[in-house]
């Protein structure tokens, strides 16, 4: 399957009918996964304990490639792994569906 073109700023805006077309569930866009923090994932599957991030900027020197922006952004993940999170990383050019797929079917078998 071709996979669809995002630009960067709509990456964070993909469709359910992209998900549904590689047999993903829909996830939960915007999902605040800390319970003290206003940390979110752009995309969550909570039952799953799997998110996705697209980190976006990474050409045009964004946030999530500066020093702060980076740091910060290492907190929020650290913080998600010591909470039993899952999370894969893409920016808008490389969101690999296929792989979100296979790690939601192995995390789904071992429950």
């Amino acid at each position: 399957m071709n996979k669809p073109f995002l630009k960067p700023h709509k990456a964070t805006a993909i469709p359910d009918e992209v998900w549904k077309a590689y047999k993903i569930p829909p996830p939960i866009r915007e999902f605040k996964f800390h319970p003290m923090r206003k940390w979110r994932f752009d995309f969550a599957w909570p039952s799953y304990w799997v998110a996705v991030e697209i980190d976006g900027g990474i050409w045009t020197n964004g946030g999530h490639v500066r020093g702060k922006g980076f740091n910060n952004d290492r907190e929020k993940s650290n913080a998600a792994v010591e909470l039993g999170w899952k999370v894969l990383y893409y920016t808008p050019q490389n969101i690999d569906f296929e792989q979100i797929k296979r790690i939601l079917e192995n995390t789904f078998h071992k429950i």
